[in-house]
């Protein structure tokens, strides 16, 4: 590597809290969206449109197709997330609107991770 090369330490830190924090945030959303809250629904689309952003804007400005420093495999994983990101987001906004969860719901059947205990305990 030559000096002008090497990456900058305090920038490489921020970005990776940057993205621990976003992947805590989707991963709290999943959770809580599992345990039947529809707002984390809505929260967990709103992290499923962050690659969807990415993947746009790295193929409009940073490496557009054919990418000059790393094709075929840029093209490929730039591609690829776009498409599952679409996909998921069209996947999540269709249960949304299905109500499908409203119907779990009323029929006491709650998400697959649920805090609440739903066994009493023996004695009581």
């Amino acid at each position: 590597m030559y000096p002008d090369e090497i990456p900058d330490l305090a920038a490489n830190a921020v970005a990776l809290a940057v993205y621990v924090a976003i992947l805590g945030g989707w991963v709290a959303a999943l959770l809580r969206f599992a345990g039947g809250h529809r707002r984390s629904g809505v929260a967990c689309l709103g992290f499923v449109l962050l690659p969807i952003l990415f993947g746009a804007t790295t193929a409009a400005v940073f490496c557009p197709t054919p990418c000059a420093t790393a094709a075929p495999l840029a093209d490929i994983t730039n591609w690829v997330c776009l498409a599952l990101g679409v996909l998921s987001a069209v996947s999540l906004v269709a249960y949304l609107r299905s109500g499908h969860e409203e119907r779990r719901r009323r029929r006491g059947i709650g998400g697959a991770l649920t805090w609440t205990r739903r066994i009493s305990p023996a004695g009581s």
